[in-house]
């Protein structure tokens, strides 16, 4: 498999996020817009965004863990519009068996750093989408930040803005948001990793950072309205697939 499955911090860590509801609010609130009606979410992790495409007409929870979709399933299985699946997202065979479904909306949220073949797979969802559809990617940002917690967490590589994009582009898809998220959480990141030398992101400091965001988050949108180029933590980018079709992918 080339998806790297959780690693026991990962795990942990996966659980302790879930419990940060303000947090995950604010990435909902920044994302749903781009959100249609037919949803892909690729590592679907413990089901944290299932209330994002909870009004969805069909959506697929997919993961490459076994026990996090059980997981996912046992916490939203009551959505009979959600489908929860094992799978992985490089493998032709899971392509094939996903296309039938017509998404116009994939999710890739905190994933693409785990996955060595990093090309492959964002061809493969871009196969996936609809023309017109968008690949919504939010990755960790700032490679100098990069050490012991993200090596914990199977973390292969942190990203910048113009290397994502890139990648967008390389897989066939127009960029039409790129933008820092989260400058409060370096901080964090930076005394857990650089200092404490942490493999996994303590509850305690979760739930404090939870506390903090309905306080920072004005102040932080306030700011990049004035600074596009203020920092954060990771990376929200949506591309969108062009609606008139300008080749193929074989898969």
């Amino acid at each position: 498999m080339t998806v790297l499955h959780a690693t026991p911090a990962l795990w942990v860590t996966l659980h302790h996020m879930a419990q940060a509801p303000r947090y995950n609010r604010w990435l909902i609130h920044l994302m749903r817009p781009f959100v249609g009606r037919r949803v892909l979410d690729v590592g679907c992790g413990v089901g944290t965004f299932v209330p994002m495409y909870q009004n969805a007409e069909l959506a697929v929870a997919l993961d490459a863990t076994p026990a996090l979709v059980e997981e996912a399933r046992r916490r939203w299985g009551h959505h009979a519009h959600v489908r929860f699946l094992v799978g992985d997202i490089t493998h032709p065979e899971t392509v094939q068996a996903l296309r039938r479904y017509g998404f116009d909306t994939v999710l890739l949220i905190n994933v693409l750093e785990h996955i060595e073949e990093e090309r492959t797979a964002l061809e493969h969802l871009t196969v996936l989408l609809e023309p017109g559809g968008c690949l919504i990617v939010y990755v960790p940002a700032q490679p100098s930040l990069f050490g012991r917690l993200d090596e914990g967490l199977g973390h292969r590589r942190r990203y910048t803005r113009r290397g994502l994009q890139r990648l967008l582009g390389g897989a066939g898809l127009e960029v039409v948001l790129c933008r820092p998220v989260n400058m409060l959480g370096i901080l964090g990141w930076w005394w857990d990793n650089m200092l404490r030398r942490y493999e996994a992101i303590p509850l305690w400091q979760v739930r404090l950072f939870d506390v903090l965001v309905p306080l920072w988050q004005p102040v932080e949108e306030g700011i990049r309205r004035f600074w596009s180029g203020l920092p954060g933590l990771s990376l929200l980018c949506v591309g969108r697939k062009p609606a008139v079709k300008g080749g193929t992918i074989s898969i």
